[in-house]
């Protein structure tokens, strides 16, 4: 299936004519030589998943060096192949996203934090180093998007944290950049965990329209394309369209619409017709890059305004998507789907799908301000390292965000070095040094788990609610 996958991979990249695709190979030779020993938890080869990654960022029409970054993206982290080795073997610019993209090692573990918020200040570093290497920020996307989807091996509860995880920071990111499709799929990814216990139904009529209309949305995508090239000829509009591209519109933004619309009120109360109240396939019409945006919009009015163009389709609308202001025609078949009707030249599509990296305003984005509708203070730990909490976290939030382990044996804190003692359910204030004192067994000098119910009374962050929640459901569920 990792051959199927890169051999699929190598032949775009050839049918594209990309330069470099030898860096390409190379990549991949290393990557597989690295991680052929490894698996994923789901059982599957750790190779399978790098590729993906890659084949992802091939498929939005990035460059050698972007998918070669894609194969060799966790090769630092977990084969420990050296940044030097990759610029040597590589180039120096493959070695540069490959850092911005590597999880930072935890601390030393003799250390009393040793896996001190590795996640987190893996986002600070790509933030970071992303604002000079702009495309690691894809890299980053693309894993996550393959994460996602690869998931389901893991407990629900996991699958709910990288979810709210992603919410948070990258979801933001995404949308600075403008990058429609790993916006959307990565949102939808989000949702479909989500609601995977209630979403079976929806996506079986969701399918089941997808199978029942396919005829129809075929017919509607080459109805366009080729009456649209003869009528282009016969009027003489000095335009050349290159091709017609049909998308779905993705589970989330379905449901999204769905409830807009008032047709549903959840997921669970609806019926397969209900999807004709919405719209449920993009086509994009591309044309050269010459083209004149305001020529081309002309020349589709008269195209649609047509009587024997009304009789096969419909113009009912003209509209935009509320996240990135893509403005769009709404149009509806003779079986009332309807249809996002997109006019870009190619250039235009490229950035509807990846957004504008140039454009993109990241110098704007600050490591503490990511998640939007929080406010959050700064604290240290002993050794100096900064962490970020909600205002209103406690020293047993600080204690979770460090390690479970630490808070379920927390005794009490002293804050800036004060011999004092502060208890745990004390709240932390901004530039706060907080040193843990934990229950160790006075034997063995293992931490003790002391954590009492009415612990849930002194922590506001979603992390320790749910990790003290989770421990007392399987401890009282067992007497």
């Amino acid at each position: 299936m990792v051959e199927s996958l890169y051999k699929d991979l190598i032949s775009n990249l050839e049918q594209k004519h990309l330069l470099n695709i030898d860096l390409v190979i190379k990549a991949y030779n290393i990557a597989s030589s690295l991680h052929k020993e490894q698996k994923r938890k789901d059982g599957t080869p750790y190779i399978m998943h790098p590729v993906s990654v890659a084949k992802i960022l091939e498929e939005l029409d990035f460059n050698a060096d972007i998918i070669a970054s894609a194969l060799l993206h966790d090769v630092v982290e977990d084969c420990g192949y050296t940044l030097e080795e990759i610029k040597q073997n590589l180039n120096a610019n493959v070695a540069q996203i490959v850092d911005a993209v590597t999880a930072i090692e935890n601390l030393d573990n003799s250390k009393e934090f040793a896996k001190l918020d590795a996640e987190n200040k893996t986002y600070q570093k790509l933030l970071s180093i992303g604002k000079d290497n702009r495309f690691a920020f894809f890299i980053k996307f693309a894993d996550r998007l393959n994460n996602l989807k690869t998931i389901s091996c893991f407990p629900k509860y996991k699958q709910i944290e990288k979810v709210k995880e992603t919410e948070n920071w990258l979801i933001p990111i995404l949308k600075i950049f403008k990058a429609t499709y790993l916006f959307n799929a990565i949102r939808n990814e989000c949702f479909l965990i989500k609601n995977s216990n209630i979403i079976s139904k929806f996506l079986f009529r969701y399918d089941k329209y997808n199978r029942l209309n396919e005829n129809n949305f075929n017919f509607v995508k080459s109805y366009l394309s080729d009456n649209l090239n003869h009528f282009i000829f016969k009027k003489k509009y000095n335009l050349n369209l290159k091709k017609a591209v049909m998308e779905n519109v993705l589970p989330v933004e379905t449901y999204e619409n769905l409830i807009k619309s008032h047709t549903i009120e959840k997921l669970t109360y609806f019926r397969t017709h209900q999807f004709n109240a919405t719209t449920f396939k993009k086509i994009f019409i591309l044309f050269d890059e010459d083209d004149k945006k305001k020529e081309i919009n002309n020349m589709f009015f008269d195209f649609i305004s047509q009587p024997q163009v009304e009789k096969n389709i419909n113009l009912i609308g003209y509209s935009h998507d509320p996240n990135f202001n893509h403005s769009y025609f709404i149009l509806v078949d003779n079986c009332k789907n309807k249809y996002e009707v997109y006019l870009f030249t190619e250039k235009e599509y490229i950035e509807y799908k990846n957004g504008s990296i140039e454009g993109a305003e990241i110098e704007h984005i600050e490591d503490d301000t990511t998640k939007p509708n929080e406010n959050f203070i700064k604290v240290f730990t002993k050794s100096g390292e900064e962490i970020y909490l909600p205002e209103g976290s406690t020293v047993l939030d600080f204690a979770f965000k460090i390690h479970n382990d630490l808070g379920f044996s927390c005794l009490h804190a002293h804050l800036n070095e004060s011999p004092s003692k502060t208890p745990i359910y004390a709240k932390l204030t901004q530039n706060d040094k907080v040193n843990l004192v934990l229950k160790l067994d006075d034997e063995t000098g293992h931490k003790q788990n002391i954590a009492q119910i009415r612990w849930l009374t002194y922590v506001n962050t979603e992390n320790a609610k749910k990790n003290l929640a989770k421990y007392f459901e399987n401890k009282y569920e067992n007497l």
